[in-house]
């Protein structure tokens, strides 16, 4: 970090330094001049081979291809030359019908409170000890990744330990099949998660 700190202070030195040496000015009135002349350059027809066969006390600085727009790509853009439209602050009214599935899709996320609450009603009307796996069974779940991700969130919110076993969840997915989840074999009640809230798992 000492390193990257100094190298930075020298940094920020020379850029001061060309500031207020003046050479910053210049450099800008050399940018300027070559910008005016790049302009002049492109109101020239070089598809003319008479024009392009034409003396110049300039040496050629690239290729004499017509193809090649080079001149273009070196000017730079002038936010005048943009023929873009007006901005538009027109209210427009529009249906909530005409939007496509993909929309209301995305509003379709887990709702991750009313999940902690089935969870603990479930846990709560058990009275022992369930699994990842009996969960799942208990309370198919509508957004597979995310439910599983919560459960075990409760868990090790709730200090229950993780071992090296695991187990296999198998879901089915209307649109796209049967899908297979490997989980940490974990076992909770509904003491370990009532000591949690829903602020703890987001």
């Amino acid at each position: 970090s000492e390193g990257v700190i100094q190298a930075r202070a020298r940094s920020e030195g020379d850029v001061r330094a060309f500031l207020k040496s003046g050479l910053a000015d210049e450099h800008v009135t050399v940018g300027a001049l070559l910008q005016e002349v790049l302009r002049e350059a492109v109101k020239i027809d070089w598809t003319s081979q008479k024009t392009r066969r034409k003396p110049s006390p300039l040496p050629p600085i690239a290729i004499a291809n017509p193809n090649l727009k080079l001149i273009e790509r070196l000017t730079f853009r002038d936010q005048s030359d943009d023929l873009s439209n007006d901005l538009d602050l027109l209210e427009q009214d529009s249906s909530p019908n005409q939007l496509g599935e993909d929309f209301w899709e995305a509003f379709a996320a887990l709702d991750r409170i009313e999940l902690f609450e089935k969870t603990l009603t479930y846990l709560k009307s058990h009275q022992q000890e369930v699994t990842i796996r009996q969960l799942a069974e208990a309370l198919p779940p509508t957004h597979d990744l995310e439910t599983l991700t919560l459960w075990l969130t409760m868990a090790r919110e709730a200090g229950v330990i993780m071992n090296e076993q695991t187990e296999n969840i198998s879901l089915l997915d209307k649109e796209e099949g049967e899908f297979l989840f490997t989980v940490p074999t974990v076992t909770m009640s509904h003491e370990d998660a009532a000591q949690i809230s829903s602020d703890q798992i987001g």
